[in-house]
């Protein structure tokens, strides 16, 4: 008898094998089932006949292992012949189960699932006269964690001061919709400060620098970090403390006015804007003066400003009015 040798073909089962297997029937023309990944055999087939032995399944898995809650699932099948004949694969699909398809195709169009769903595969070869032992292969659709698709603070396109409160504002998407939860952790110069969702800079410096990271949690798994870039808080311009009280010295009209700065600032300096003829301020003492003329009765805007050693600076505005003062009556003689 003529010796032969035996070879193993890989097979893997895809889009493009079900494409040229062509529906449930076995194909009989060799060039597409070659194309479909079969072999025909050397040996002759009187040979074949005499001595065939059945196909064998190495391996079934299943891609990907863990599919979401709707997709594609694709059997990856690797079998041989002991004799190198052409093979031809079959597929059984099963949920939890319960039976979904079967035939020649080696992909499934996933259902609408739900977490811990089970799907089974069962894959046979054939050689057309003998089939291989079925072998199994399973995927469930198990938790998956969230995903942070943005984060942002507010408030939004502005220079942050000390005094203002930040707010960490994060997007998350679940696969399986699960309620979401966040925890934050924000960092001041590197170093852990807080934990919740806002952040009070009302004790900080100017040059201090603050950064926020999120983490989404849907009870089962988290998400990856979400970290912002720092931030630095710049300076903060002087404030007027409040209008001061008008005092009256003769004809002359004087206001006192006061500043703080949130950064200690103390080379603070007074300064008008807007104001009547004649009106005055000190820049280091915010005094100010004004002996109103005979012709400066009626109301005056006046604004008042301070600005820190950084240049910047706050106005304060309000009105000022002058009555006329009837003069006394001439006595008679």
């Amino acid at each position: 008898m003529r010796s032969r040798t035996a070879y193993a073909v890989t097979l893997t089962a895809a889009l493009a094998l079900c494409a040229a297997c062509g529906g449930e029937s076995e194909d009989p023309d060799p060039a597409r089932s070659l194309a479909a990944g079969g072999m025909r055999a050397s040996a002759s087939p009187a040979e074949a006949s005499a001595n065939n032995r059945a196909p064998e399944i190495a391996a079934v898995s299943l891609n990907p292992a863990h599919p979401s809650s709707e997709g594609v699932l694709e059997a990856q099948v690797q079998a041989n012949d002991p004799d190198g004949d052409m093979l031809h694969l079959s597929y059984v699909w099963k949920l939890n189960g319960s039976l979904l398809e079967e035939g020649k195709r080696g992909t499934l169009q996933l259902p609408r699932l739900e977490r811990g769903d089970r799907i089974e595969l069962i894959a046979t070869a054939s050689d057309g006269k003998l089939t291989s032992a079925p072998m199994s292969a399973f995927a469930r659709v198990d938790n998956r964690p969230p995903q942070i698709t943005f984060l942002y603070f507010t408030p939004q396109n502005k220079r942050i001061r000390r005094g203002d409160v930040l707010t960490a504002v994060p997007d998350a998407t679940d696969p399986e919709n699960d309620r979401i939860e966040y925890t934050y952790r924000w960092r001041l110069n590197g170093q852990d400060a807080s934990d919740e969702r806002q952040f009070d800079t009302k004790s900080l410096r100017r040059g201090d620098k603050i950064t926020v990271e999120v983490v989404a949690n849907d009870g089962d798994a988290r998400s990856s970090p979400r970290t912002l870039d720092p931030i630095e808080l710049v300076n903060s311009a002087p404030v007027i403390k409040q209008l001061p009280v008008l005092e009256h010295q003769g004809n002359t009209l004087a206001y006192q006015f006061e500043a703080e700065d949130a950064e200690g600032d103390r080379n603070l300096r007074f300064f008008l804007g807007d104001a009547p003829d004649g009106m005055e301020i000190d820049a280091i003492s915010g005094l100010l003066t004004w002996e109103p003329g005979a012709s400066q009765t009626g109301k005056h805007k006046v604004e008042v400003g301070v600005k820190d050693s950084e240049g910047d600076a706050t106005k304060f505005e309000w009105e000022v009015s002058v009555n006329a003062v009837a003069a006394p009556a001439a006595s008679a003689e």
